[in-house]
């Protein structure tokens, strides 16, 4: 067996990211506070017979130890809005201190253009008042200063995924460790 490159998906819910990795050949670590999300992942990893590359934690992403290991990539798609400003803050700087040198960071977040923002409209999907942190136009880019940002896009957009159609204003970053 050659080495695999290893990624961490933080906040994983059900999987998907995870399960994209699998198939791709990482070894994967999914994390997520859902105990029926992270049994949804393992069921759909094992009928695919993905699941000897695959750890998974049912904890607090806040407080996961998972992050005091090193990763080729750490993928934090919405979590960052799912915690606190300050969790948030010290989240990110756990996912920088856990890449390898050259190791990249998926992150995608949710911003003030919202729908959700303040609930002014209500939530606009099932997941919509979840939604605790908000990030202000380029927060995502800022908060991910010490990396060198790869690719970066901010703005609005339909998710049509899940549930009626709706709008999101969303930040999604590529972030690399040098």
């Amino acid at each position: 067996d050659s080495p695999t490159a290893t990624a961490l998906d933080l906040g994983c819910g059900d999987g998907r990211n995870a399960l994209w990795l699998l198939e791709r050949g990482y070894k994967v670590v999914a994390v997520d506070i859902s105990a029926s999300g992270i049994q949804k992942l393992l069921s759909r990893a094992k009928s695919l017979n993905l699941d000897g590359r695959l750890e998974v934690a049912v904890e607090s992403v806040t407080e996961t130890a998972t992050l005091n290991r090193r990763y080729d990539l750490v993928v934090a798609s919405t979590i960052l809005c799912h915690v606190s400003k300050v969790d948030s803050e010290a989240l990110t700087q756990r996912i920088s201190d856990a890449l390898e040198p050259s190791g990249h960071v998926y992150a995608s977040v949710f911003t003030v253009d919202d729908p959700t923002y303040g609930l002014r409209s209500g939530p606009a999907s099932e997941t919509g008042a979840a939604i605790i942190n908000h990030y202000q136009v380029n927060g995502l880019l800022r908060s991910l200063a010490p990396l060198t940002i790869v690719r970066y896009q901010e703005g609005i957009e339909w998710d049509k995924s899940h549930g009626k159609p709706h709008i999101h204003g969303i930040a999604r970053a590529i972030a690399r460790m040098d």
